[in-house]
């Protein structure tokens, strides 16, 4: 014997309801994303040392950086998603990294790794203001 099945409530507010769930739950997906993007930029971010992977670990931080700032924001990582476009644009205009230039990138992937500890979603209060602060430091330094 089957059990009837309730028809799909379609109204706007249970569509906005199954939504907003659904996006919840890739927020937490979207966690271990950022977790593994941030290893990676890291790992990139190391490869700048050795001169055969060079041209592949800047491309590797340019593609990272810029999936950071496309995604974030879209799962409440706000803050990631500023820092990530910040990253993105810093790399757009070097192509030749400077000991100066390697430490704003090492400073962008430090950012992002406290961004993921400390869970800062939306845009992340009073320590979100604070790397605000820094992160518009470092473009000025740009």
């Amino acid at each position: 014997m089957t059990t009837p099945t309730k028809p799909l409530d379609t109204s706007y507010d249970a569509i906005l309801a199954r939504a907003e769930a659904a996006i919840a739950g890739l927020k937490a997906s979207y966690r271990v994303q950022l977790a593994e993007d941030i290893a990676a930029l890291a790992a990139a971010y190391a490869d700048l040392d050795r001169p055969e992977a060079y041209a592949g670990a800047l491309e590797a931080l340019a593609s990272l950086a810029h999936n950071i700032k496309g995604q974030g924001g879209s799962f409440g990582y706000d803050l990631a998603t500023d820092i990530g476009g910040s990253l993105s644009d810093y790399l757009r205009g070097h192509d030749v990294l400077t000991m100066r230039a390697k430490r704003i990138i090492h400073l962008h992937i430090r950012m992002l790794s406290l961004v993921y500890e400390q869970s800062l979603t939306d845009d992340g209060g009073i320590r979100g203001a604070r790397l605000r602060a820094k992160l518009a430091w470092l473009q000025a330094l740009g």
